[in-house]
């Protein structure tokens, strides 16, 4: 398993905001820049873990991973995000417009990032808030390609409580402001996605050694 080492708990103040599918137009990183927007149906990009992370205060979190293989794609990874609806904002409300949140790189695994969506809470002031975050995931590169990570046939994922709860791989962490998640722990060839692996990872994608050691 291969959790983000820091993480924000503060339902309804965690700035996640964005989402759409394949195709979905966009502005990209240079003005200059003509966006192409494709398909990762060849394991350029893809989910190839995830896990459910649940505080003592009863948060809930999934955390997405992003696997990319650098030797498809047709340039340098500029942005890896997730493109969604849905994302808490302040004050107990979602955001009911797509927009882009980005993945963090893995600290010392090449060519793997990481997202925690904040799915389910009880907040102290706003009450239980269940959250259903609606879009897909895309890696875009300097030649202006966005390579898309969608469900099989296209489309957004919905990640929500019911998605935490096809997940085998659960973590409980000290409740806080601030923490500080557990160390990651894999080997290159593990997909960690429990009863949610067709969903996710519908090409069945896997991490070679050769790329997850950046070679």
């Amino acid at each position: 398993m291969r959790l983000p080492r820091t993480f924000c708990c503060l339902l309804g103040a965690i700035a996640l905001a964005g989402c759409g599918g394949r195709g979905e137009a966009g502005s990209g990183s240079a003005a200059d820049t003509t966006i192409v927007d494709t398909a990762a149906n060849s394991c350029q990009v893809f989910i190839d873990e995830a896990a459910t992370v649940t505080d003592q205060a009863s948060f809930t979190y999934v955390v997405l991973y992003v696997h990319i293989d650098p030797t498809q794609l047709d340039g340098a990874v500029t942005d890896v995000d997730l493109y969604a609806k849905g994302l808490p904002l302040d004050e107990g409300a979602v955001n009911a417009n797509f927009a882009t949140q980005p993945f963090t790189p893995v600290p010392g695994v090449a060519n793997e990032y990481s997202i925690i969506v904040n799915v389910w809470g009880d907040n102290p002031d706003f009450g239980p808030l269940s959250l259903e975050v609606v879009g897909a995931v895309y890696a875009q590169t300097t030649a202006g390609t966005r390579w898309w990570v969608n469900p099989s046939g296209g489309g957004n994922f919905t990640i929500d409580s019911n998605l935490a709860g096809e997940l085998s791989d659960t973590t409980i962490v000290s409740s806080s402001s601030f923490g500080t998640l557990p160390p990651y722990a894999s080997t290159p060839s593990t997909t960690s996605l429990g009863g949610a692996g067709a969903y996710l990872n519908p090409s069945a994608c896997a991490v070679s050694t050769s790329v997850m050691a950046g070679q």
